[in-house]
């Protein structure tokens, strides 16, 4: 960073008068949620820059872009009061996150502590203040905890939890002799994957971030589809979070048919646009999005009917239509009228049929792993959430029964050697339980489809982070 502002400023006067003694009531991350609510309240349309504090935590101040270039800062007490005022200027040192962050403060802290950045005091780590912030620096493309210690400023990714101190210019390693770059802490094929529009469908465009796409909500509904600005090579593993809440039934709303897709295709360049978007399935007509969309090797990490049933599909093939490997899972949310309720439970456990029911509730986010071990002929899928984890999809296990079980791994292999980008979209293109199995009644009227745009659903990807060998 050209200069290191000071990371806290002195609070308003009266604001923050608290023993040093008192026991604070919330953490650093809830102060921060409580300053977004204070935000939201002046301007509903707000977008975060930062947040600081000191190390003893009895308050922090954020900053917010508002409407018009105007900036809002809001101070919170650990006690939850807050303050706030508009400044008539833009505040243009920083880029935008999207909160929450993964990481909490106390796990940054402990990732610092284990680094070797202590006081000498066991389970004590060496830091003054700290900011939550992403810097306009290069090097910095994810939510950054930028800790004041001894030796420097260190930054802990909010995403990852990788660690590395930074210098003035935003450099990694700066301090020499010796350096003090923990070994190992920094990971060279560890990518925070970001975006470009393709298309919408419902006059707004999806929000593309760092990490993620925001695919909206009831009334500012943003269907279509987003590309990848990279592709990646033999990857290893993908970790993304999967927010699927705003499309939860309600009065005029059955949220089914809707199909939030979480996939990747391989190409040797970015699939945008018309001409270039290509996939394993969908043969688009003329003027349709992605036309004519050739063939290419296909990963459905995630498709799914509403938030009742998703797909997890590997397509690997020489051609449309080919051989294709999927498994099948079910939340709570399916159990209505207009599902074979009682014929999903009893097919849970079958083989590639998995419940969900108690372990992921579809009205909160939910996180997803994707492992490919190292040769390539295996792949693994695993949703977790508050603790508890279910494998969606493993090549090691029986797959639904009416699926090819025999695919050609080695196109899994070629594929990574062409790289991966990853597509996701929100559409009523096609959705899982209307083929095998047929669990959905799709009957019209209160069992007819969701609406997509307007008052309909959405859905939402954040924390994508991908381990590969190379990006493109």
């Amino acid at each position: 960073m050209k200069r290191m502002k000071k990371l806290f400023l002195t609070m308003m006067s009266g604001l923050l008068l608290m023993s040093c003694t008192q026991q604070n009531d919330l953490t650093f991350n809830e102060m921060v949620n409580q300053t977004e609510i204070t935000a939201k309240g002046i301007d509903t349309t707000v977008l975060f820059y930062e947040s600081s504090a000191t190390k003893e935590l009895t308050g922090v101040k954020s900053v917010f872009a508002g409407i018009n270039n105007t900036t809002i800062e809001v101070l919170c007490n650990s006690k939850g009061e807050t303050e706030s005022k508009v400044i008539n200027s833009p505040f243009m040192e920083d880029e935008v996150i999207h909160l929450p962050v993964k990481l909490t403060l106390e796990e940054a802290e402990q990732i610092l502590l284990d680094a070797g950045y202590g006081t000498g005091v066991e389970g004590v780590a060496d830091w003054s203040e700290v900011v939550l912030r992403r810097p306009l620096e290069p090097g910095f493309n994810v939510a950054q905890y930028i800790f004041t210690t001894s030796k420097g400023f260190v930054s802990v990714n909010a995403t990852t939890g990788s660690i590395s101190p930074v210098s003035l210019e935003g450099c990694p390693c700066p301090f020499t002799d010796p350096c003090i770059c923990p070994e190992g802490s920094v990971s060279d094929n560890t990518y925070n994957v970001e975006f470009d529009v393709d298309y919408q469908k419902c006059s707004n465009n999806p929000i593309v971030s760092v990490g993620g796409v925001d695919f909206g909500s009831a009334g500012d509904v943003r269907a279509g589809r987003a590309c990848s600005k990279n592709g990646y090579k033999n990857i290893s593993k993908i970790e993304a979070d999967i927010d699927l809440s705003p499309m939860v039934q309600r009065e005029g709303f059955t949220g089914d048919w809707l199909n939030a897709a979480f996939y990747a295709v391989s190409s040797d360049k970015q699939p945008l646009g018309d001409g270039n978007y290509c996939d394993a399935e969908f043969t688009p007509s003329t003027g349709q999005p992605g036309y004519p969309c050739p063939f290419c090797q296909e990963i459905d990490f995630l498709e799914t009917n509403g938030q009742k049933m998703f797909q997890h599909t590997l397509h690997l093939a020489d051609g449309k239509g080919g051989p294709q490997r999927y498994e099948v899972s079910y939340t709570e949310a399916a159990n209505t009228d207009c599902w074979q309720w009682d014929e999903m439970q009893s097919a849970s456990g079958n083989a590639g049929v998995h419940s969900l029911v108690g372990k992921i509730d579809p009205n909160k986010p939910f996180h997803m792993v994707v492992d490919f071990d190292e040769d390539y002929t295996n792949m693994i899928i695993t949703l977790s959430q508050d603790g508890d984890s279910v494998k969606v999809f493993d090549m090691t296990e029986p797959s639904y029964p009416y699926t090819p079980s025999d695919l050609d791994m080695s196109k899994l292999k070629d594929a990574m050697n062409v790289g991966w980008w990853f597509t996701p979209s929100y559409h009523d293109d096609w959705s899982p339980g209307t083929n095998d199995p047929n669990w959905y009644k799709n009957s019209g009227g209160e069992c007819g489809w969701g609406t997509l745009c307007g008052d309909g659903g959405g859905w939402k990807l954040s924390n994508l982070v991908v381990t590969a060998e190379e990006q493109i």
